[in-house]
């Protein structure tokens, strides 16, 4: 859980500078580790709560060309809007829910964006996982010995004056 308390504010524009340990996000994906780092902002104007925050974790993946375990900062913008309406609340399984736009009870305490963060970080998690040190060399540069002498081809010297044309 990721509370911003949001009882008894009035309009206007918040910081919000929060330091969860990774342990208090239920069902946390197991690469991340820490604390998630979360900085943003809150705009409460009449009984909408708008959140524009950026979250940062650190994450411990395995690279997929070396098998080594190396450690990556994680980073991900969430922006959402919730609308303080007791009515709107108790019908919301009848009415379709926007992505950007949540319904929350007038008095409700604070907003808990934990699921929200948790998905972000997840879905910002690198699909190739390469390691930095890897990542601007080719495979035959990680592992030469495995590269067969066959492959190396010799320049023709043949060719060598067709290099030096010009198109225009």
């Amino acid at each position: 859980m990721i509370p911003i308390y949001i009882q008894g504010i009035r309009d206007g524009e918040y910081d919000i500078d929060i330091l969860v340990p990774v342990e208090e996000v239920e069902n946390m994906f197991p690469e991340f580790f820490g604390e998630i780092k979360i900085n943003g902002v809150l705009r409460k104007l009449g009984n909408r709560y708008t959140v524009k925050v950026r979250a940062q974790c650190y994450a411990n993946l395995i690279c997929d060309r070396t098998l080594t375990n190396y450690v990556e900062l994680i980073e991900s913008e969430f922006n959402c809007s919730y609308l303080a309406n007791t009515e709107l609340f108790w019908q919301q399984t009848k009415i379709e829910q926007d992505d950007d736009e949540r319904l929350i009870h007038e008095d409700a305490k604070y907003i808990d964006i934990g699921n929200d963060i948790r998905e972000q970080l997840a879905v910002n998690l690198p699909l190739k996982k390469i390691a930095p040190e890897y990542r601007d060399k080719n495979l035959e540069d990680i592992y030469p010995q495995y590269v067969k002498k066959e492959d190396i081809e010799e320049t023709d010297s043949r060719w060598e004056p067709l290099k030096k044309l010009k198109f225009n």
